[in-house]
């Protein structure tokens, strides 16, 4: 899996509209190696926050600011790696299983060495 894969992966679940087994399939696979046994990543923020890399830190706000669980439409993902105040990875989704999980794609992908 390369670093461009799996961002073009975490664009569409940034995309989505709903949670997606197609997506939790694909992430499983692309992550895992291993189509059993899927995790409902976009469904579920617990199953969401176990793709947070070890040591990375998150935060949750609604569109307006309204901290975790927001019943608002559109939730914004922060991920920090703990220790480096600059970095820091964002997702904007329409849910906050969605956007915990495209912003985890991202950090992940960030902490690959290849293009």
């Amino acid at each position: 899996m390369t670093r461009a894969t799996l961002l073009a992966l975490a664009e569409r679940v940034e995309a989505a509209t709903s949670g997606c087994r197609k997506l939790d399939a694909e992430i499983c696979s692309r992550l895992f190696g291993r189509s059993i046994g899927v995790s409902r990543y976009t469904f579920n923020i617990d199953a969401a926050l176990s793709l947070v890399p070890t040591d990375w830190e998150w935060e949750m706000q609604g569109c307006e600011g309204t901290l975790l669980y927001s019943e608002l439409d559109t939730q914004m993902v922060y991920i920090a790696e703990l220790g480096d105040p600059l970095l820091y990875i964002a997702a904007t989704a329409a849910t906050p299983a969605l956007a915990l999980t495209a912003a985890a794609c991202r950090a992940i992908a960030w902490s690959m060495t290849d293009d």
